[in-house]
């Protein structure tokens, strides 16, 4: 493993012809800037950039650094950077053995939670007299919902069992903020990562909105797998119902996989609108973004529902968007549609920015804003990050369906839908379903663009998330 002095003592041995290091560095660059999908970060290309970089860094060559976006992309992660494999959050956790424990998740739903062992449920656990009779409870609902980080760590919960829970089922209901709070950090309310669900199985008979292994709503779900979970939903007479193996309805998907079977019955009649009809995916019936995740499951539905293998519906907007890219949509639209304002996009997205007092007692806060936000963009919800942009407009959990497709609408009186997709993708944005894969395609396409330095391993017939191999 190298260490930051290796660096300069290779320095100290070598003859550096500094004009041969910046063609190869813009060389590299060039490489990067052609290429217009999303950057996977594979370990030969990093530890080639990072180690020219910092060599070009030990003999003072800073103008590079500044002048290329690529290169401080590069740096940041050099310096940032987990050779651990999985997801890490730096938080304070409450430690959770038992089945007990996490029941008592309940009770403070704005903790930090980290699984310390598997938790297997046993039939007799749900049956009479048993500890969870009748059935799991979700934890977290539209009033109460869970707000904390909650980590798997690497271990799995087995035969969760939950039958007709109510508005949401899922080991969780709600995950997440309704809506966001200015403080930086709560953008990281309601993710849980790195957990696994594996057999068990979810019944609703109507009641249910939104259904899923892991939660029936909420905002990341991230480096998380449903593997041999049977999920049997009817259709809610009064409002649409979403499905999914991983979760019913979420912001972001990243980096998870599901061979759930899930049935979906009930709807006699046509829907007006994609807005009023029932969803069913194989991992969300609604995101507005999947990262590297395939499926693998069976999805049965009836003639009015509808379904996809990933998602039921891809989204092309971003969930979120920076200052500068909200602008610059907003100055095309004014010049191309009377009376279009900001205001259209700003009655949908909250504004997350950085404090506007520049004073000096300010100055410690708004360097902790700074800070927490780029980690958290750069980590979680972004591909890249100009380190330009003062602020970021998100949009909240509780947004509906009808009224993502008003806004879709709007953008397509002006725009191509792939075109502005692209130009999303190429501002390192997350967006609709990228590199995401059934059996089949993920098998032809080798899994193009999953991260198998520290995220997945290929050690099976299929990839697997490297954490539960620890």
């Amino acid at each position: 493993m190298l260490q930051g002095d290796d660096f300069k003592k290779a320095a100290s041995e070598l003859d550096i012809n500094k004009e041969a290091l910046h063609a190869d560095i813009k060389r590299e660059i060039d490489k990067l800037e052609t290429n217009t999908q999303p950057r996977v970060f594979r370990k030969k290309r990093l530890v080639l950039v990072s180690a020219l970089l910092s060599l070009l860094l030990i003999f003072g060559s800073i103008t590079v650094y500044a002048a290329f976006p690529s290169v401080r992309q590069f740096l940041n992660l050099f310096k940032t950077g987990s050779s651990e494999v999985g997801f890490h959050l730096d938080a304070e956790y409450l430690e959770i053995y038992t089945a007990a424990d996490l029941d008592a998740v309940r009770n403070d739903l704005k903790a930090n939670y980290k699984m310390m062992a598997d938790i297997v449920f046993t039939d007799a656990d749900f049956g009479v007299g048993g500890a969870f009779e009748g059935g799991w409870s979700p934890i977290g609902d539209r009033n109460n919902p869970f707000y904390g980080i909650f980590n798997g760590n690497g271990h799995v919960i087995y035969n969760l069992q939950i039958n007709n829970p109510g508005e949401h089922a899922g080991l969780f209901g709600v995950i997440g903020a309704r809506i966001f709070s200015p403080e930086p950090d709560d953008l990281l309310m309601g993710m849980v990562l790195n957990l696994g669900i594996s057999g068990g199985k979810i019944v609703t008979s109507g009641e249910a909105d939104y259904v899923g292994s892991i939660a029936g709503v909420g905002t990341y779900i991230v480096g998380c797998f449903s593997e041999n979970v049977l999920i049997e939903a009817k259709a809610n007479d009064t409002a649409p119902i979403s499905v999914g193996g991983i979760i019913g309805k979420a912001q972001i998907i990243d980096s998870c996989y599901s061979s759930a079977q899930i049935t979906l019955t009930g709807k006699e009649k046509e829907p007006m609108t994609f807005g009023t009809c029932d969803v069913v995916g194989g991992l969300a019936g609604e995101a507005l973004t999947a990262v590297t995740s395939y499926f693998t499951g069976t999805i049965q539905a009836e003639k009015y529902h509808k379904t996809g293998e990933i998602l039921a519906t891809e989204r092309f907007i971003p969930y979120v968007i920076s200052s500068v890219q909200i602008q610059s949509i907003t100055n095309i639209m004014e010049q191309k549609i009377d009376g279009f304002s900001f205001n259209v996009f700003q009655s949908l997205y909250s504004c997350i920015g950085y404090p506007e007092d520049e004073t000096a007692e300010n100055a410690r806060e708004e360097k902790k804003w700074t800070d927490s936000i780029r980690y958290i963009m750069q980590n979680y919800l972004l591909f890249s990050i100009d380190e330009e942009i003062d602020a970021f407009y998100i949009l909240p959990m509780d947004i509906n369906r009808s009224e993502l497709d008003r806004l879709e609408n709007i953008l397509l009186r002006v725009f191509d839908k792939e075109a502005i997709k692209s130009e999303f993708l190429n501002a390192g944005l997350k967006v609709g379903m990228l590199y995401c894969y059934n059996e089949e395609t993920g098998r032809a396409a080798s899994f193009d663009g999953f991260n198998f330095d520290t995220i997945w391993t290929q050690g099976g017939d299929l990839p697997s998330l490297a954490i539960f191999k620890k």
